[in-house]
């Protein structure tokens, strides 16, 4: 039943209904059942009983991944993604400007794109070293329980060092997040005090470590640090949204939902690792 799981939702389909008429439908399916089509019901009770061993299923993914020299914990980046938005009126525009921002983007994306990737395909995945669910709507208070997970994960798969820069986006700008991360665990922390659509600096937030992170990020050392978050987590969330089309979880309880997406995530480190 856990390779049923793990195959399903490696294939996107995250339903138990979904699941069940796979095995009657899908030849991988009903290899890995030996022809057999677990009732729905089961396949949903099997998940909830067993959720914390799916769990941890998590970190033990990673830890092949680590065996295989997937994992390096020099640069993490840290970042979270909402299942469900809307949009404003005030970001309506014409259809001429949406067809000029469309083509000025592709433009811009395949320069910057050939400048990242060389020859690479640049769709390659990296393993994820945590995944762990809030119903908390901002990233403000994340930074810090994100980074310790990450490294409990890396210790409970053998990974003794700790991380050594941590890279974020504006929104976990947290004074009290950044002084803990930098005295417990020795790491440096690089998050831009503005946000990247923002003209110029926010009010009131200058001098101090305000003046003295931008100066950092500026750097030819910075930008290229900072510059590993675009190439590490966010095409993890892309890829779970555009091509997986994860919109939103189907469980309900905190519990559950945590399992959903953790199978969700892990599936993606299965992937990466059959890859290489």
């Amino acid at each position: 039943m856990v390779s049923l799981v793990l195959y399903a939702y490696s294939t996107d389909e995250r339903s138990s209904r979904g699941i069940e008429r796979r095995c009657r439908q899908d030849i991988a399916y009903r290899v890995i059942t030996g022809n057999q089509v677990p009732d729905h019901a089961t396949i949903a009770r099997f998940i909830r009983r067993h959720r914390q061993s799916l769990n941890e299923l998590f970190g033990a993914v990673l830890r092949l991944c680590a065996r295989a020299g997937l994992v390096s914990s020099g640069v993490v980046a840290v970042d979270g993604t909402k299942l469900s938005a809307s949009a404003s009126s005030d970001s309506n525009v014409d259809y001429d400007r949406i067809a000029r921002e469309i083509i000025a983007e592709a433009i811009a994306t395949d320069g910057a794109e050939d400048e990242q990737h060389g020859d690479a395909r640049g769709n390659e995945l990296p393993p994820e070293l945590a995944a762990e669910i809030t119903t908390n709507p901002t990233d403000w208070s994340q930074l810090r329980p994100m980074l310790e997970t990450a490294i409990d994960e890396l210790q409970q798969v053998g990974v003794t060092y700790k991380p050594e820069v941590v890279v974020a986006d504006a929104q976990y700008w947290n004074e009290q997040h950044i002084d803990h991360v930098v005295a417990e665990h020795g790491c440096r922390v690089l998050i831009p005090p503005d946000g990247g659509k923002r003209q110029g600096e926010r009010p009131g937030w200058t001098g101090g470590r305000y003046s003295f992170m931008r100066a950092v990020l500026q750097t030819e050392l910075g930008k290229e640090l900072y510059r590993k978050r675009q190439k590490s987590i966010e095409p993890v969330f892309g890829h779970t949204k555009h091509n997986r089309k994860i919109y939103r979880l189907n469980y309900r309880g905190r519990a559950l939902v945590r399992t959903e997406w953790r199978l969700a995530m892990l599936t993606i480190a299965v992937g990466t690792g059959l890859r290489f």
